[in-house]
């Protein structure tokens, strides 16, 4: 079980000194999933991601943000009606990519290229949907 919701909040590092102006904050809530609205989740999710890649987050804190990161899209996904395309090599429907890095499936490993262009797409489609917040909903 969690602690008690305290979010955390963590500067940017890079170029924080330089720059002030572009300083940026990550807030990472403990709030239940399931009472969040859907905007909510996917802002929250954004931050904890764009904390990850952009290594803002202290590494004693790396795990806690990537596992709400997971407990968000987990919810986002359950919200939406459709499902991930189903790898050719194995039929899971787990798919990751790193920031940089070709997608990858999470049953085989199997990394996409350029003959994988149809399912590259089909993949973004389908992330793009979960992360789609639908017109006129409330961010609390």
């Amino acid at each position: 079980m969690s602690s008690p919701s305290r979010p955390t909040e963590v500067r940017t590092l890079a170029s924080d000194a330089e720059h002030p102006e572009t300083e940026v904050r990550h807030t990472l809530t403990d709030r239940p999933v399931e009472d969040m609205t859907k905007p909510a989740l996917v802002a929250e999710w954004s931050e904890a991601a764009e904390a990850l890649i952009s290594r803002a987050v202290p590494t004693d804190e790396r795990e806690r943000y990537w596992d709400r990161r997971v407990d968000l899209w987990q919810e986002m996904k359950a919200r939406v009606d459709a499902e991930a395309p189903e790898c050719p090599e194995c039929g899971a429907q787990s798919w990751g990519q790193n920031a940089g890095d070709p997608k990858q499936c999470g049953g085989c490993c199997i990394e996409l290229g350029r003959r994988h262009e149809d399912l590259i797409e089909r993949i973004d489609q389908f992330w793009d949907k979960v992360r789609s917040v639908p017109e006129g909903e409330d961010a609390v």
